[in-house]
């Protein structure tokens, strides 16, 4: 048998990277009407966008080698 008093459950949620931790924590108490004890942060990273930059011709044409 689970005591929930002794291990609460746990949620994650995804929100604006603008938001503050005391304005998530208002939101969260106000739409779920629950009493937020702890919260942690992870940041997810961003996939960014590779380009492969050819260095060898500067002028647009082939060179001749």
């Amino acid at each position: 048998m689970t005591c929930y008093r002794s291990f609460p459950p746990q949620y994650t949620f995804n929100v604006e990277s603008g938001s503050t931790r005391t304005e998530i924590k208002h939101w969260v108490e106000l739409f779920f009407d629950v009493k937020v004890i702890a919260m942690t942060r992870k940041v997810v990273p961003v996939q960014c966008a590779r380009f492969t930059v050819n260095r060898a011709s500067t002028s647009g044409e082939p060179s001749a080698e």
